[in-house]
């Protein structure tokens, strides 16, 4: 993705290139062959509602963003064009209990982007990404104004000519031809990480999620109808994509692997197009939903689902995936200190969950943990039998870290408690 961002200013990676650091923060360097122009200074702010100093450097792109440093912003000749400000609220803060009802998954890959290409070691807010080639702390003032009028400028593009140029573009090159889609709203459902999703549709029936659409893409009228049936298609990107940053680069220089291990079938490797692997040249997804919610996940398209050509009685399908027995587990039990925990845990969820009680939030619980939801790797991998007794797993549902420990011989669950997550990140990879 950082490819991507940098192609959008003109950055051109070479091995040979230099970094000039504004501030003490390292930049990217800028092509020669750019020209340069009077065209605005784009300025990114990565900000969080659960972040204590994010607010301070909301108000200073407020003040930057109607106009308060234009003089110092266009120079002594008043001929530069003003800053533009974009502000993207991420999420990796939700897990301390308030949800940002701004903050969006997109928004922090973007960041992750950013903080891969200027080469930083970590990501946090509030940051500023001044032209895409700078960064610093959000709320420092002078710094700011010195890395705007410092940056690079390059000439304001003509939107026109851009039209006219993707009208004229031939039409018979279907190869490379690049049709570009907005998303027209995003999932929110009660997984918090890839961790624990369930494989295939409708194998966890308690799983829940809100649609949120875009008014300004989706009208109300638009959805008129939809709710008369009980079933739609939802068409969705996989945005968190390992492989996402892949899809930027040239087809011969993708390495987008042709073959995938398909767990239900002893991990033998299969043509990406003869599984529902999420490693795809077009990394979208296909999933039916009921019972629909209008309030993450960006969503292309959404169909309504008619059983009479959807549902193809005398499809056939190889014998290994008929069915997902392989990864059912023999029980799921809960310890005496989960379900005193369970209650107080709840009341700090309660208010914003997708779900009407404790004891249902209990089921959905036992409705994931069904499945082994461990990767193949984990499953096979040799422990010591004095460790893995002691061997703690964990599951982020609905924002609460779920630990449990899983009996490998009998295939026995053990949930045995929940609490907030100390670290998202650190829980989403166990």
């Amino acid at each position: 993705m950082s490819r991507r961002l940098f192609a959008c200013f003109g950055v051109k990676k070479s091995s040979s290139s230099t970094s000039k650091a504004v501030s003490g923060n390292n930049s990217a360097a800028v092509s020669a062959d750019v020209p340069v122009g009077d065209g605005p200074v784009l300025v990114q702010l990565f900000s969080s509602q659960g972040c204590e100093t994010s607010p301070a450097a909301e108000m200073l792109m407020s003040r930057l963003g109607r106009g308060d440093f234009d003089d110092q912003i266009r120079g002594d000749g008043g001929s530069k064009s003003p800053a533009m400000v974009l502000v993207f609220h991420v999420d990796y803060w939700d897990y301390k209990g308030w949800k940002d009802p701004y903050g969006s998954s997109q928004w922090t890959v973007r960041q992750k982007a950013y903080v891969e290409a200027l080469n930083q070691d970590t990501m946090f807010t509030p940051q500023l990404v001044v032209q895409g080639r700078s960064q610093l702390i959000g709320n420092e003032e002078e710094t700011l104004l010195k890395a705007i009028s410092e940056a690079p400028r390059f000439p304001s593009p003509s939107f026109r000519a851009l039209r006219e140029a993707l009208a004229q573009s031939e039409s018979h090159d279907l190869h490379n031809t690049i049709s570009p889609m907005r998303p027209i709203g995003t999932v929110q459902s009660c997984f918090s990480t890839r961790n624990g999703t369930p494989r295939q549709p409708l194998l966890v029936s308690l799983a829940r999620a809100c649609l949120i659409f875009n008014p300004a893409l989706v009208p109300h009228a638009s959805l008129e109808g939809l709710g008369e049936y009980s079933h739609c298609w939802i068409i969705y990107v996989f945005h968190l994509n390992t492989d996402i940053e892949k899809l930027w680069r040239k087809p011969s220089q993708s390495k987008l692997k042709a073959k995938v291990r398909e767990p239900r079938l002893n991990r033998e490797r299969q043509g990406v197009f003869g599984t529902r692997s999420p490693h795809r040249p077009c990394p979208i997804g296909l999933t039916p939903l009921r019972r629909l919610t209008f309030v993450g996940q960006p969503v292309l398209d959404i169909k309504p689902y008619l059983p009479y050509p959807d549902s193809i009685q005398e499809a056939t399908v190889p014998n290994g995936v008929k069915e997902d027995c392989l990864f059912a587990v023999a029980s799921v039990s809960f310890s005496e200190t989960f379900c005193s925990s369970t209650t107080s845990r709840w009341k700090l969820i309660e208010k914003k969950s997708l779900y009407s009680s404790a004891d249902e939030f209990k089921s959905l619980i036992t409705q994931v943990l069904s499945w082994d939801i461990r990767s193949m790797s984990q499953r096979n991998k040799p422990q010591d039998t004095s460790d893995a007794e002691n061997i703690v797993c964990h599951l982020v549902l609905e924002g609460l870290d779920v630990s449990y420990m899983i009996d490998n011989e009998s295939s026995n669950i053990l949930v045995q408690d929940v609490s907030l997550p100390n670290n998202l990140e650190d829980v989403a990879g166990t």
